[in-house]
């Protein structure tokens, strides 16, 4: 605004706009609005009251194609009031598959050791359409446990080499899910040091026992593991992949390793993009790096 109020526009003060011109309505139902305004106050006895109340609309979707278990899996709701919710979902029977994928974004870890543990011969529950994440992959961008992760390998053990959304490894999801949620540090160790028991250095290096695996290891824009954990300012991660590293000849050829833009990691750890690390790096973080 200008310092009589108006709005700028395009370094235009312009006196008939309003702020209320930029403000957009999406259509839903009065369910979608609850949980839209007030979902943070709500105790277990009230959402077992309202679900009751909307039973008709439990699946209905708003002007942007949202159903309320779309918007609740993003809300402050307890765990408990989610799983009330999530518990009259039509799609718990009649597409498994969704409801799993739902529950790992929602973080309701017992809902989905519950639905692996009664699909343990089920691959195709967790399967994806190519280019998109698996349900490793969804876990591990959700910070999923370790436990959760076993699970789905136990029933395919194949998918720790697969590729999810923007080409990412099991591994860059983890290291996505440390920067969303903030995983304590013990957690997230024991989690990486299951995937490199199963997977040895082929994740994080571009040659492994003489052989290129850098289809393994490389993600969208050339990015590896380590310029990742870099970009996201986990000094936890970087050290736990360089340890990782045998050898000092391959601990200096990962830190020399450079992505598609000519990155190294030590680039990725000053470079704030919003895509990977939305904060600037303070200077105690920085100087660790």
């Amino acid at each position: 605004k200008d310092e009589n109020g108006s709005l700028i526009v395009n370094d235009v003060s312009v006196k008939e706009v309003e702020p209320a011109d930029f403000e957009i309505a999406i259509h839903g139902t009065a369910f979608h609005y609850v949980l839209a305004e007030g979902a943070e106050d709500m105790g277990n006895d009230t959402m077992n009251s309202i679900r009751h109340c909307f039973e008709t609309v439990l699946n209905a979707k708003d002007g942007a194609t949202r159903t309320v278990f779309d918007m609740a899996k993003n809300s402050d709701l307890t765990t408990d009031a989610k799983e009330i919710l999530f518990d009259a979902m039509e799609q718990k029977k009649t597409d498994p598959k969704s409801f799993l994928r739902l529950m790992i974004q929602s973080q309701l870890r017992k809902s989905v050791e519950t639905l692996l543990d009664e699909n343990k011969d089920n691959k195709s529950l967790l399967n994806s359409q190519k280019g998109d994440d698996h349900a490793i992959h969804l876990a591990a961008r959700n910070g999923a446990p370790k436990n959760i992760i076993e699970k789905i390998l136990t029933i395919d053990s194949e998918c720790i080499l697969r590729k999810g959304r923007d080409n990412y490894n099991v591994l860059h999801c983890i290291i996505e899910g440390a920067q969303k949620f903030q995983e304590e540090e013990g957690d997230l160790r024991q989690k990486v040091n299951y995937i490199f028991e199963k997977t040895d250095t082929q994740l994080i290096t571009s040659e492994s026992n003489g052989q290129s695996v850098r289809r393994n290891a490389e993600a969208e824009y050339g990015l590896l593991p380590l310029h990742l954990a870099a970009a996201c300012r986990n000094k936890v991660l970087i050290d736990a992949i360089l340890e990782k590293l045998p050898t000092p000849s391959m601990k200096e050829k990962a830190l020399a390793s450079v992505s598609k833009n000519d990155f190294t990691p030590l680039h990725w750890s000053v470079h704030t993009n919003e895509k990977f690390c939305p904060r600037q790096m303070v200077e105690s973080a920085e100087l660790e790096i």
